[in-house]
């Protein structure tokens, strides 16, 4: 593609971010304001000690604030990549024609982009999924993550696409959940959604 002028190469060095103080149960949302004393003491070393500029975040409750958080990133200089809980929806239980989760994964994956970005001038760098399909699946768990990721992609188009730049603003990370011991003709499939997802 055409290099836009404007952009500047950005060295990520990331830190994934997940506190898990004591008595909290696993998958609790610690990026409120509830437990800012540990995002607090923890994002000063993040930055200042471990000399990391981003940090990427557990899937978080896309109904709560986290205005505070995503504050104290900006003031310490971090960008952030949130992560959304795409596994939920992605599980072959859920067959690809189920219109009802199909239906449910737009509504909250443009619900979580939203609020994440609700703050002006919020440190987002890109966005990101928790659930990469493991590369030797096939059939309907195939045919159902596709058909889901479909979903969020297009939502993201609408939502971070420039038809200005022709890029994304901030773009969506996609786990490709690979594995060294398959034979290396199955990441083919993840290779030409790539290509034809644009």
């Amino acid at each position: 593609g055409k290099h836009n002028p404007n952009w500047r190469q950005l060295e990520v060095r990331a830190v994934l971010y997940v506190p898990r103080p004591a008595g909290v149960p696993s998958g609790a949302d610690v990026y409120v304001a509830e437990y800012s004393y540990l995002y607090r003491r923890d994002l000063y070393i993040i930055k200042n000690v471990l000399k990391a500029n981003t940090v990427r975040l557990d899937p978080w409750n896309i109904h709560n604030d986290h205005s505070d958080f995503l504050a104290l990133c900006k003031q310490h200089g971090l960008y952030v990549i949130p992560t959304f809980d795409f596994k939920i929806y992605a599980k072959p239980m859920y067959p690809s024609t189920d219109e009802g989760i199909r239906r449910q994964l737009h509504v909250d994956f443009k619900l979580f982009l939203a609020a994440a970005d609700s703050s002006a001038g919020t440190p987002i760098l890109a966005w990101s999924l928790n659930y990469g399909l493991p590369v030797n699946t096939g059939g309907q768990e195939r045919e159902a993550y596709f058909s889901r990721l479909c979903i969020v992609r297009h939502v993201h188009r609408i939502a971070e696409y420039s038809s200005t730049l022709k890029a994304y603003e901030r773009p969506l990370a996609v786990p490709a959940n690979l594995n060294s011991r398959t034979d290396i003709s199955n990441v083919g499939w993840y290779l030409a959604f790539a290509e034809t997802q644009r």
